[in-house]
C-alpha cells in the first residue's frame, strides 16, 4: 500500500535527518484508504489489516486528508510524463497551490464508505459494521464500550489483568481534575482489583443461582454442585471454600479459604495456563493442581488441568513421537518374477548321512 510506504518514508527521513516532527500530514487519493485508516484493524481481512495497523500505530486518522486526483502529484510519474513536461510544472516542483496557505483553505477533507471498501471487511464484522460519521477530520462508530475487555479476547492471564486495570485508571481519572489524576506504572493494589472483579464475574456465569443465595443469605438450591463446598461470600464479594484448615495459624488465608474457580470458563483456563506456563511446561497435572491450590480451588481440578495440557502447543511439540520412515518400494527384481512362486520345486531326498566309522563319525 502507498499509504503504508508513505508512513516509513517519513519515519525513516525524520529518523536519518535528525528533525523534531511536531506533526505530519498524509494525502492521499483514494477514498478507500482515509475510510480504513479511520476503522478497527481487527475487521479488515488479513492483508489490509495488518497494514493499517501499522499505519495507525503511528499516526492517528486526522493526519491523513483527502487530495484531488488532478492535484496529486504522485501521478505525473506513475502515469507517464516527459522530461520536458516536468521540468515545466509547477504541481511537480511545488506541490498543489493550497498547501502555501491557510490550513483553513485547504480542500475539504472527504471520507466515504464504499463497496469496494468493505470488501475487505471480514465477514463476521460486516454485520456488526456501524454507520459511517463523516466529519471534518474523522467518523466515529458505535462500537460497545466492554469491546476490547471480553475475557475471551485474551490469551494471556497477565495481560488481561494490566489491560483492564489501565482502563479502570483511565475511567477513573476521567472523572478526577487533572491535579488529581494517577499516572505512572500500575500498582499492585490496582491488579488484585481487577483479579477480583473478573473472578467474581466468572462465578457470577457459571454459579447465577448460588451466588445470588449466598448473597442474601439463603440456603443454596438443593441441586447445587457447590453444597459439598459449603461455600461463603468474603468481603470482597469473592465465593471461597469453607474447608477445615480454618484453624491453622501457619497457613495463609487463601490456603484455609481457597476462592472456587468454576469448570468450563475462560477466566479459569486462563489462571491455569498461567500456572502451566510458570513451572516451564515441565511440571505435571499434580504439581500444577498443587500450586493452584494455593490461591483457588478449582472444581474438577485435574481434568481442567489435562484439559489444557491437551490444548497446550508447547506440550505437544515437546511430547510429539518421532516420525516414521515411509518404507520404498520393492525393486523390480523381487516382484517381477518370470514364473510364480513354488513353480519350481527341488526335494533334497539323499542329502549327507552321518555315519560312525571307528572312533567318530563321518559324512
Amino acid at each position: 500500500m502507498a499509504a503504508l510506504l508513505g508512513l516509513r518514508l517519513a519515519i525513516s527521513v525524520a529518523s536519518v535527518l535528525d528533525i523534531s516532527v511536531h506533526l505530519i500530514v498524509f494525502w492521499s487519493d483514494s477514498l478507500n484508504v482515509l475510510w480504513w485508516v479511520r476503522g478497527r484493524g481487527r475487521i479488515f481481512k488479513p492483508f489490509i489489516g495488518n497494514r493499517i495497523g501499522e499505519v495507525q500505530t503511528y499516526t492517528n486518522p486526522d493526519q491523513w486528508r483527502y487530495v484531488p486526483t488532478k492535484e496529486n502529484l504522485a501521478d505525473l510519474v506513475s502515469r507517464g510524463q516527459s522530461v520536458t513536461d516536468l521540468r515545466n510544472s509547477h504541481l511537480w516542483w511545488h506541490g498543489p497551490t493550497y498547501l502555501d496557505r491557510s490550513e483553513r483553505e485547504w480542500p475539504e477533507n472527504r471520507v466515504e464508505r464504499s463497496l469496494s471498501a468493505e470488501s475487505e471487511v471480514r465477514k463476521s464484522a460486516l454485520g456488526a459494521l456501524s454507520e459511517t460519521i463523516v466529519t471534518y477530520s474523522m467518523f466515529a462508530e458505535n462500537i460497545d464500550p466492554s469491546f476490547r475487555l471480553k475475557p475471551d479476547r485474551f490469551s494471556s492471564w497477565t495481560r488481561l489483568k494490566r489491560v483492564d486495570a489501565w482502563v479502570c485508571r483511565f475511567i477513573d481519572n476521567c472523572r478526577l481534575p487533572s491535579s488529581k489524576r494517577n499516572s505512572g506504572e500500575l500498582l499492585p493494589e490496582e491488579i488484585s482489583d481487577v483479579e477480583v472483579k473478573l473472578i467474581q464475574k466468572a462465578q457470577k456465569d457459571i454459579f447465577p443461582d448460588e451466588y445470588g443465595a449466598l448473597s442474601n443469605s439463603k440456603e443454596l438450591p438443593k441441586h447445587s454442585k457447590l453444597l459439598a463446598l459449603k461455600p461463603r461470600i468474603d468481603t470482597d464479594g469473592l465465593m471461597r471454600l469453607d474447608g477445615r484448615l480454618q484453624n491453622s495459624e501457619y497457613l495463609s488465608y487463601n490456603i484455609r479459604y481457597p476462592i472456587i474457580l468454576p469448570r468450563k470458563n475462560w477466566i479459569t483456563k486462563l489462571i491455569v495456563r498461567y500456572y502451566h506456563e510458570h513451572g516451564n511446561h515441565s511440571i505435571g497435572t499434580n504439581q500444577t493442581l498443587s500450586a493452584l491450590s494455593t490461591h483457588f480451588w478449582l472444581i474438577a481440578g485435574r481434568e481442567e488441568i489435562r484439559a489444557w495440557e491437551s490444548e497446550c502447543a508447547g506440550c505437544r511439540r515437546r511430547k510429539a513421537k518421532a516420525a516414521t520412515q515411509i518404507m520404498a518400494p520393492l525393486p523390480k527384481i523381487r516382484l517381477q518374477m518370470p514364473i510364480r512362486a513354488f513353480a519350481k520345486i527341488g526335494v533334497d531326498y539323499a542329502g549327507p548321512f552321518i555315519a560312525i566309522q571307528g572312533k567318530g563319525r563321518r559324512r
